[in-house]
């Protein structure tokens, strides 16, 4: 039986609760799309760009300016891999294969879901992240398309 969290999904809202208002926040909770995808083979690719992302002028990626390199850094996030659903509990964990930050490849990277009566609606959040000793948490609201 396929599990409910199988499908591609739409960003329709990314919270960060714990952090003051600063370009994160800017980048990604006011301003930002994605998708995610889980297939049936256990496999996961999560997406999300901010809408504030500026476009470079150079079109090689290869070629930009370190500041423009910093801004698409920041303005991004991508990771794949597998995933594991948790028998019994509502977490799922993304063993990351590949990451556009370097330190999640090889890391599991749990998150707890909730999927509304229609399974239509899915929320994703994840543990207490510590950020200079303050917990902050980020959750992502995403429709099935």
């Amino acid at each position: 039986m396929t599990h409910p969290l199988v499908g591609t999904w739409s960003l329709q809202q990314y919270l960060f609760s714990g952090r003051k208002k600063d370009d994160f926040h800017r980048n990604f909770c006011e301003n930002s799309y994605g998708t995610l995808i889980y297939d049936e083979s256990m496999n996961f690719s999560a997406q999300v760009c901010s809408y504030r992302r500026p476009e470079a002028e150079e079109k090689d990626p290869f070629l930009l300016a370190a500041d423009q390199t910093i801004e698409a850094y920041r303005s991004y996030i991508a990771y794949f891999g597998t995933y594991e659903i948790q028998a019994g509990q509502d977490t799922v964990h993304h063993i990351v294969r590949g990451s556009l930050y370097p330190s999640w490849q090889g890391t599991v990277q749990e998150r707890y879901f909730e999927l509304g009566v229609d399974q239509n609606q899915l929320t994703i959040s994840t543990p207490p992240i510590y950020i200079e000793n303050n917990p902050m948490q980020m959750t992502l609201h995403w429709q099935r398309l």
